[in-house]
């Protein structure tokens, strides 16, 4: 749980530092939409004391690569992951993720045997750059903990903390 709290949260404060993903001219940042990392509101939080718990234990815990909040990008995760390795942000999205500064997001982790996947295959809502859920948490069942799983989705990244 504490995975996937870090990453929503680095992939937040990213566009919130960025102005806002839609553009600065927007009231808001982000929006409920698989396209932001779905948020499922208060009522699944309340069902989920693990999920209070995870967002206590890792506050204020962000993602760096080169001292600045990264794109943390994850997905459902598919059957091709662990064969092929999780998709490039650049071929999954172009633009700036072609650019600089955005290699922790190049692709080519493999998940590892065993991972329980719900999606057959990677595509549309599930674009299999980034962290692969599925592969995490098989990660942690094999006894990583959190932040070895983020680091090793995001190469060359550092967790630390925003405030």
């Amino acid at each position: 749980m504490k995975t996937l709290i870090v990453a929503a949260r680095t992939y937040a404060y990213y566009y919130i530092k960025q102005g806002g993903k839609y553009g600065t001219d927007e009231l808001y940042q982000l929006d409920n939409t698989p396209s932001c990392q779905l948020y499922k509101g208060y009522g699944r939080e309340a069902l989920a004391s693990d999920i209070v718990r995870a967002v206590t234990e890792t506050k204020g815990e962000i993602i760096t690569y080169n001292g600045q909040a990264i794109v943390a990008a994850y997905s459902s995760g598919a059957p091709e992951v662990y064969t092929d390795g999780t998709r490039s942000a650049c071929s999954v999205w172009s633009g700036k993720y072609c650019q600089t500064g955005f290699e922790y997001l190049s692709g080519g982790i493999k998940d590892p045997a065993g991972a329980p996947y719900t999606r057959t295959t990677c595509g549309a809502d599930n674009h299999c750059a980034g962290m692969s859920a599925a592969g995490g948490r098989q990660l942690i069942n094999n006894g990583k903990n959190y932040k070895e799983v983020l680091m090793y989705y995001y190469k060359g990244t550092l967790i630390g903390k925003a405030y």
